[in-house]
């Protein structure tokens, strides 16, 4: 659940809010990465959790009193096949139901909440092609739920929620939607575990120790960091550099200063990848052309720990850009 990927993202949330600050300590920026990583698996139980409701909404119209005035039978039918999902069936099973209540989901998400959404829904022009046409497949099923997680956050009550309840899903919201993706892959038959997502301990305790390591070696050589990414700027002060593109930089500085056992392209790619959605449009340009060139500038000068082993198969040219063999 909490893949070094998704660490990364989260740390830099966390160290950003420090650098806004001026004053948090390294324990303050744990604590808050942590409460970061509590929000974005709480959202991630919430969404699922009302996708299945409006499920049970659906499933419960055919039967609703007065329903044939408004559905013909085949329609009430279509209903009922999609109300029976087999991915939402699969959810209905699994270990949603208590994590939501052990999160206060259960007392968060309202039944008035959920039937003022499904009202919504059942209006929509989408939804009444898909009653009319009828669904058998499994495609027209998959079809139908991407639609209604599409659909759910258009709606401006559900955005409302979501600012009333977690002050960062904006941020969160495209990670939550990639887990979801996975989770109903998960509840393919083929798939023998529970199809939400728990952290494994083992697997926890490993990627917390990097999150852990990644924060302390940031917030202990700050300075550091920032001097050896000044040398790299040409006729550029680095006070004038973005706070978020200083950051993402130091953390990769970071990275291959401090751990040798991650491949330094992986590391690139990754902190490149996150200026895309982080920081500006011009960014994802400048931070890949500063750490291309201070990446090759270290390596010459012997300063990546393991440089050879992590990067076998790369050579850099003198342009300061990295080519991949």
């Amino acid at each position: 659940m909490f893949s070094r990927r998704l660490l990364r993202e989260k740390v830099v949330q966390a160290l950003f809010q420090c650098m806004v600050d001026d004053s948090c300590s390294e324990e303050h920026v744990l604590e808050t990465l942590k409460d970061i990583l509590r929000e974005y698996y709480k959202l991630y139980i919430v969404v699922l959790y009302i996708i299945v409701k409006l499920y049970d909404e659906i499933l419960k119209e055919p039967d609703r009193v007065g329903a044939e005035q408004f559905w013909k039978d085949h329609e009430r039918e279509t209903l009922r096949k999609i109300g029976n999902s087999p991915v939402i069936e699969r959810l209905r099973k699994s270990s949603l139901f208590s994590v939501a209540q052990k999160l206060g989901i259960t007392q968060l998400v309202t039944r008035d909440f959920i039937l003022r959404l499904y009202k919504k829904l059942e209006n929509e022009k989408w939804f009444k092609e898909f009653v009319f046409k009828g669904i058998e497949s499994e495609r027209e099923h998959e079809r139908f739920i991407w639609n209604l997680i599409e659909w759910l956050l258009k709606q401006k009550e559900f955005q409302e929620f979501l600012d009333e309840h977690f002050s960062s899903w904006e941020e969160d919201y495209d990670a939550v939607l990639f887990a979801i993706k996975k989770t109903i892959e998960r509840t393919n038959p083929s798939f023998k575990g529970d199809p939400i997502f728990h952290e494994d301990p083992r697997k926890w305790e490993k990627n917390w120790q990097f999150a852990k390591n990644l924060v302390h070696f940031v917030m202990n050589n700050s300075q550091l960091l920032d001097d050896e990414i000044a040398k790299q700027l040409k006729n550029w002060e680095l006070k004038r550099v973005s706070l978020m593109d200083r950051l993402l930089m130091r953390l990769a500085l970071a990275e291959w200063l401090s751990m040798p056992e991650i491949p330094v392209l992986a590391t690139l790619d990754e902190y490149v990848t996150l200026s895309k959605y982080m920081s500006s449009l011009e960014s994802p340009k400048f931070v890949n052309g500063v750490l291309n060139a201070l990446l090759k500038r270290l390596a010459d000068e012997g300063r990546i720990p393991d440089y050879e082993h992590r990067c076998p198969a790369t050579t850099t040219n003198h342009s300061g850009t990295t080519d991949r063999r």
